[in-house]
């Protein structure tokens, strides 16, 4: 599915209990003798540098040996679901954000990521379902908006593909992939003068849309 991509920096961070703000050993030499509480935390200490693999087994470890109230839990498997993502196991990752969904039915964040895993297995309307909800729940974001653009493009909607796109565009200005994904929709309706004015907008933003 062409160019929807999450921006790691915007994403939501959710505490987990104050007791994870506390540092511990990345990598620990036996999980049976861990506190769940220091998994977890260690977990997102290896997702956050990109160790997805070993992150994936720390939330496996806590999630099995921890009692966690439900929205910790559901952080968890948001957590290990992105971390699935990453390796692109992306039956496994919607299965854990499927599960975090029933957990945290208000958090934006798992519907943009199942989403894109949706856009990926071309189920198109319901990707376009979880971009509607992120964009309900967190309306300020752009991401949700260029992603529903990309989708009604994929639907055949151009009209409302430029809609959101400029949604998106009037969220954040210098987002230089809504205005190039703007452009390719005017493309597809012949407005060439639009079209050009976006595609020069992106590469002033991102010089190396000049390349695509």
């Amino acid at each position: 599915m062409r160019s929807i991509l999450l921006n790691p920096a915007r994403l939501i961070l959710f505490a987990l209990t104050t007791a994870l703000g506390v540092a511990v050993c990345l990598v620990p030499p036996s999980f049976a003798q861990r506190d769940p509480l220091d998994l977890a935390q260690a977990g997102f200490v290896a997702k956050d540098r990109g160790d997805f693999t070993v992150a994936i087994r720390l939330f496996d470890e806590a999630l099995q040996r921890g009692l966690f109230a439900d929205k910790q839990r559901g952080l968890l498997l948001y957590s290990r679901g992105v971390s699935y993502e990453a390796l692109g196991i992306r039956d496994r990752a919607l299965s854990d954000f499927d599960a975090a969904v029933a957990l945290l039915p208000d958090f934006p964040n798992v519907y943009l990521y199942r989403g894109i895993i949706w856009g990926e297995k071309s189920e198109y309307q319901r990707a376009m379902q979880d971009f509607l909800t992120a964009s309900k729940l967190n309306p300020s974001d752009p991401l949700a908006f260029n992603n529903l653009g990309n989708v009604y493009e994929k639907l055949g909607d151009i009209d409302l593909a430029i809609e959101n796109f400029g949604r998106a565009i009037r969220l954040q200005s210098d987002y230089a992939q809504a205005y190039y994904n703007r452009a390719h929709a005017y493309v597809l309706k012949q407005d060439e003068e639009r079209a050009i004015a976006d595609y020069d907008k992106a590469i002033l933003l991102q010089p190396t849309y000049a390349e695509a």
